[in-house]
């Protein structure tokens, strides 16, 4: 083959490749969630697992101490667990997450004892 037709021919289907991908444009994405998933450990002062149904209320803040609530608590009654372990979904909105450091907060109202990250 002469290097001349291998030019026009590369030349072509690139060509053909800009035609078929204006003529079919990628599809709009999704809007993307504000969930997560969290996943934590629940204990009792002693430090054993606890397993049951309990009320987990999460708090979003700006700071790891002293700092300001983020959006609203998050509560969700008869979580799941099992041997002191849960996941749970959480979602404070778009407007937590701008781009600046959070500190997430979880307590076992019935239990009277803070939900801890895995």
């Amino acid at each position: 083959m002469k290097p001349r037709s291998a030019i026009y021919i590369l030349v072509l289907l690139l060509f053909t490749g800009l035609l078929l991908t204006s003529a079919y444009p990628a599809p709009a994405p999704d809007s993307v969630s504000t969930a997560f998933t969290y996943q934590g450990k629940l204990t009792n002062s002693l430090g054993q697992p606890l397993t049951g149904a309990y009320q987990l209320d999460f708090k979003l803040y700006n700071a790891s101490s002293a700092g300001s609530q983020i959006g609203s608590t998050v509560s969700l009654s008869s979580v799941n667990v099992a041997q002191g372990l849960f996941t749970v979904q959480l979602d404070f909105g778009a407007s937590a997450f701008t781009g600046e450091k959070r500190w997430l907060e979880g307590w076992c109202n019935r239990c009277d004892t803070y939900a801890r990250p895995l």
